[in-house]
C-alpha cells in the first residue's frame, strides 16, 4: 500500500509582531526581484536588494524566517538546520543583502535570501484565480491558487511561478518542526 505523502508551503508568521511594530520594504531599483525563487541562478556575493526595517528591529532578528514580497529572509540557524535534512547541494543558494533601518543606516546581521535554481511550474493557471500586476517580472497576486498535483508527485521541495513559495513534502516539514525555528509555519496544500 502506498503512503499518500502531503505537502506543504512553508510560510512566516508571529503572533507577537504585528505590522505597528515591524513593517519590511524591499528596494529594487534594477527589478532584480522576480529572479529569486525563479529558476535563475544569481552571485551570492552580490547584495542585489536594500529590505529596510521600519519599527522595532530587534524583533527582525528574534525570527528565523521572514516571508515579506515572496522573498524569504532566513536566518543562519534556518539555513544550518535546512542544510541538515535536505543536504548542500546546487539547487538552493543563500544570497546577500544589505539590511538597513528606517534612516538608511546599515544594521550588521547574518540573514540571508534563500534562491532556488530548480523550480517546478505546479501551478494550474486555467483554475486558479489572480491578479498579474506584471506579466514580464512575473508579478503575480493570486486569491486563490489551483495546484497540479501531479506535478507535485515526488517532489521533496521546490518553488512554483507565482508567488515564488517553498514546497515541501511532509517528511521535510516533520524534520524541520523538531528544530524549534521562529516564525516557520506550514500550510497545507489541498
Amino acid at each position: 500500500m502506498r503512503i499518500k505523502v502531503k505537502y506543504h508551503i512553508i510560510e512566516s508568521f508571529d503572533v507577537s509582531i504585528t505590522d505597528e511594530d515591524l513593517i519590511f520594504n524591499i528596494d529594487d531599483p534594477n527589478n532584480n526581484k522576480w529572479m529569486i525563487n525563479y529558476g535563475v541562478s544569481l552571485d551570492e556575493k552580490i547584495s542585489y536588494f536594500d529590505i529596510i526595517v521600519y519599527g522595532d528591529t530587534d524583533l527582525f532578528f528574534k525570527q528565523d524566517i521572514i516571508l515579506t514580497k515572496g522573498i524569504y529572509l532566513v536566518s543562519e540557524k534556518f539555513i544550518e538546520t535546512w542544510q541538515e535534512i535536505v543536504g548542500i547541494n546546487d539547487d538552493v543558494q543563500w544570497i546577500e543583502f544589505n539590511l538597513l533601518d528606517s534612516e538608511g543606516i546599515q544594521i550588521p546581521h547574518n540573514y540571508k535570501i534563500i534562491n532556488f535554481t530548480n523550480t517546478i511550474n505546479c501551478i494550474n493557471w486555467e483554475e486558479s484565480e489572480f491578479n498579474a500586476f506584471d506579466e514580464l517580472e512575473k508579478d503575480y497576486n493570486f486569491y486563490m491558487p489551483i495546484f497540479d498535483k501531479k506535478r507535485l508527485e515526488g517532489l521533496e521541495y521546490g518553488c512554483v511561478d507565482y508567488e515564488r513559495s517553498i514546497f515541501i513534502s511532509n517528511v521535510i516539514k516533520n524534520s524541520l518542526e523538531q528544530y524549534s525555528l521562529n516564525s516557520l509555519v506550514f500550510k497545507e496544500i489541498n
